[in-house]
């Protein structure tokens, strides 16, 4: 990682009225100039991959670990500041919530770091496991 780059180790919440109760959240992580990333690239980059309900609007909050907070990122200046809070560790826990234009957004105010981790990758298995094919890796594969 160059001098410049961040890693951001996101939580995607999504929109918590809609949210599954088995799931905590999406985990996912990216790395990104610090020196050169604004607060609307930064949201485009993960609506693009993970895309908002119809009118929802995303809410961006990072980890404080020197006074344990939640800061809400709204703008070019929270996105500076969040970074140079955190420019030795080169790692920041970024929070997106998604929430409906008739919610009112509920920050975070805890989290439960030390707590069962979230797969990286949310692979729902049903009961029904007689079609899965034993081979996925030959799932192309002509006789």
């Amino acid at each position: 990682m160059s001098d410049s780059n961040s890693l951001l180790d996101i939580k995607l919440i999504g929109n918590r009225k809609n949210a599954r109760n088995d799931l905590k959240c999406w985990n996912f992580e990216v790395v990104v100039d610090s020196e050169n990333t604004n607060y609307k690239d930064l949201i485009q980059s993960v609506v693009d991959k993970y895309p908002l309900g119809y009118l929802e609007v995303p809410h961006v909050q990072y980890y404080d670990d020197v006074l344990k907070t939640f800061p809400e990122v709204k703008s070019n200046q929270d996105v500076l500041t969040m970074f140079d809070m955190h420019h030795k560790r080169k790692a920041v826990v970024l929070f997106i919530s998604y929430c409906g234009p008739s919610e009112s957004f509920q920050p975070i105010s805890e989290w439960d770091f030390e707590g069962k981790k979230q797969p990286d990758k949310f692979i729902e298995l049903d009961g029904d496991n007689y079609l899965s094919n034993p081979k996925p890796l030959r799932e192309h594969d002509l006789l």
